[in-house]
């Protein structure tokens, strides 16, 4: 894992103010987005609004898992599924309905391979898919 000067800047200044260890920092559509350990995302959330005007950035925070199930669900909050299963490596997602599944996949499918290549990176899945 490759970290910039600028991702390294961002992680020491989120783990000063938190106090939450941070496991990843990168950019995706303009939004600064934190994948923070486990149990640190209580801490990390109470302290956004102070966050924001340090960064002057949208942020997004998001929990770690190393349980796979646990993390997409983490991954897709807000957005509601139905199911995760995981079978051998591969990963399936259950949607409840069409608005879930376009919000899982993204425009141009963005969510899905930001998914997908984060799971690859920290687990040993190699492909997801949606039904």
């Amino acid at each position: 894992m490759k970290f910039t000067l600028d991702s390294i800047q961002n992680i020491t200044l989120f783990e000063k103010v938190t106090g939450s260890k941070v496991k990843d920092c990168f950019d995706e559509d303009g939004k600064l987005v934190f994948l923070v350990e486990e149990g640190g995302v209580k801490k990390a959330v109470l302290k956004l609004p102070k966050l924001k005007t340090l960064f002057n950035k949208e942020l997004k925070i998001t929990g770690f898992s190393s349980d796979p199930v646990k993390f997409i669900n983490n991954l897709l909050y807000p957005t509601k599924v139905k199911g995760v299963k995981l079978e051998d490596d591969h990963m399936i997602i259950t949607c409840f309905d069409t608005k879930s599944k376009g919000k899982v996949f993204g425009r141009e499918k963005t969510n899905l391979l930001r998914i997908t290549e984060l799971l690859k990176k920290y687990n040993k899945i190699k492909t997801v898919s949606v039904e």
